[in-house]
């Protein structure tokens, strides 16, 4: 779950459910690296995004969901787009 602030940035990541093995889980530190920050091109694992070793797919698939729910804002529910 990502959690925005009124002006689109993030304020939380959280994961609710996670089906694969526990050492593959980002911990929380982790996901911290996500807080206050925007939709741009570095929100990306390898440039803003540290990655996890040994868990590189959950890395980039958090930092997609991250991208995408903050494209949605932008596009959906940013000031001025309704």
């Amino acid at each position: 779950m990502v959690v925005l602030s009124p002006d689109g940035k993030v304020v939380s990541t959280l994961v609710l459910a996670f089906y694969e093995p526990q050492e593959y889980l980002p911990p929380g530190r982790w996901l911290k690296q996500f807080e206050h920050k925007p939709l741009l091109r570095d929100l990306a694992v390898g440039r803003e995004i540290v990655g996890l070793t040994g868990a590189t797919l959950t890395a980039h698939a958090i930092t997609e969901s991250v991208r995408k729910a903050l494209a949605l804002y932008q596009v959906l529910l940013a000031p001025g787009k309704r």
